[in-house]
Parts: structure tokens; C-alpha cells; sequence
């Protein structure tokens, strides 16, 4: 009888052996999941901070791309407002000048202003949609101008009827162009927040 509580013993013994095993298998195996499903979580919340600053870093370029856009579009069509400002209270003399000046300083504006649009539709459609009307709308505002220009020294009346008759189209432009980047500024902070 003793030989049989012995077996019982050993295998009492054996399975309190066999328990602590599988705990502790359980324990290592639980440790190891906790910290996998931890080291994920910690990477899916660092992906989530990368793709906000992105988020953050693109709609910043895009403001300050519209900015610079309507900062070239504000220096432009006041340009053309000084010009026809200056053919209305201007000697010829004088409105000579200010024809050359003006035509210096479209000259280096111009570029600037397409490279300018092409940096803020790069970000978006839809300020593409929006301020390309606005970029063709001065280019073609300047093309009147310096079409008038051009017959300044030919026909000095009928050129400086031109320029004065610029300012009203010029202004509407400038007023048109600050109301688009707003309206675009606008959506752009709407979105990110």
C-alpha cells in the first residue's frame, strides 16, 4: 500500500511540475504578445504623427504658396493702378516714365507669378482652378497695357485713354484676388483642423 502512495505522490508532484511549466509558458508567451501588440501600437502611433506633421508641413506650403501667389498678383495689378493713375494726373513726360518702370517691373514680376501659381497648384486642384483665371486675367491685363504702351510715342492721347481706362479692371482683379486666396486659405484651415 505504501508503493501505491508513492505513485500517487510522484504524480501529484509531477503534475504541480507539469502546471508550474505550462504557467509559466502561459506567463512567458502573455509577456511576449503584451509587448508585440505594445511595440505595434507604438508604431501605428508613430506612423499617425508622421502622416499629421505631413498633413500639417503640406497645408503650411500650401498657405504660404497662396500667400506669395497673392502677394505677386496684389504687386501686379497695383502696378497697373499706379500706371493708370499716372496717365490721368501725370505729365507726358512723367507718364513716360512711369511707362518704363512699369514695363521693368512686369518684366521681372511676370516669372515670378507663374512660378508662383505652378508652386500653389501643385498642392491643390482646386487652387489651381481657382487662382489660374485670376494669373491669365493679369496677363492679359498687362498685355492691354503694354499694347497702349507700346503706342504711347506714336498716339500719346489715345494711349493714355488706354492706360487711365486699365485702373477699373485692375482694382476689380486685385479685390478678386485677395477674395479667392481667402475663400482657398480658408478651406486650407478648415481641412486641417
Amino acid at each position: 500500500m505504501q508503493q501505491h502512495h508513492v505513485g500517487i505522490s510522484h504524480t501529484v508532484n509531477m503534475d504541480a511540475t507539469v502546471a508550474g511549466l505550462i504557467g509559466t509558458g502561459i506567463g512567458a508567451a502573455a509577456g511576449i504578445l503584451g509587448s508585440a501588440l505594445t511595440a505595434r501600437h507604438q508604431r501605428l502611433l508613430e506612423y499617425e504623427r508622421m502622416r499629421s506633421a505631413r498633413v500639417d508641413e503640406l497645408a503650411r506650403a500650401e498657405r504660404q504658396a497662396l500667400l506669395e501667389l497673392l502677394q505677386l498678383l496684389a504687386t501686379g495689378t497695383q502696378a497697373v493702378a499706379w500706371l493708370a493713375w499716372a496717365a490721368t494726373s501725370q505729365s507726358s513726360a512723367r507718364l513716360r516714365e512711369e511707362i518704363e518702370s512699369y514695363d521693368a517691373r512686369m518684366r521681372e514680376l511676370l516669372p515670378k507669378l507663374l512660378a508662383a501659381e505652378a508652386a500653389a497648384a501643385s498642392l491643390s486642384a482646386e487652387a489651381f482652378d481657382r487662382i489660374d483665371p485670376l494669373v491669365r486675367e493679369l496677363i492679359s491685363l498687362d498685355t492691354a497695357v503694354g499694347t497702349a504702351a507700346a503706342t504711347f510715342d506714336d498716339n500719346a492721347d489715345e494711349a493714355t485713354r488706354s492706360l487711365a481706362g486699365a485702373k477699373p479692371r485692375a482694382v476689380e482683379l486685385g479685390e478678386r484676388s485677395v477674395d479667392e486666396v481667402r475663400a482657398l486659405l480658408r478651406g486650407a484651415a478648415m481641412q486641417g483642423s
